[in-house]
């Protein structure tokens, strides 16, 4: 674990070995994309990336203004589906 002063504000960075499916790139330069990550033996979260976050953010807050805009529900079944993508049988 490294911890970071930037902007006055302390970023705590971990130095952990992870598991995904979405990580693409080689080991010096990679991305992560929105899906499954795992740390070591800790229960799999949710990874979302920034533009992914930014088109449901938008389609909530489409539907909370209209909830009769049901043509836009196909992006909220893709989060939902990505929500319980990290669910667990043990």
């Amino acid at each position: 674990m490294t911890k970071v002063t930037k902007g006055g504000r302390t970023i705590t960075m971990l130095n952990a070995q992870f598991t995904a499916e979405n990580v693409v790139g080689t080991k010096q330069d990679f991305s992560v994309r929105t899906g499954t990550l795992q740390f070591k033996a800790d229960w799999p979260g949710i990874f979302i990336r920034g533009d992914d976050a930014l088109n449901y953010a938008a389609t909530i807050r489409a539907l909370l203004k209209d909830p009769a805009a049901s043509g836009r529900c196909g992006c909220l079944e893709e989060l939902a589906e990505l929500l319980e993508s990290c669910r667990v049988s043990r």
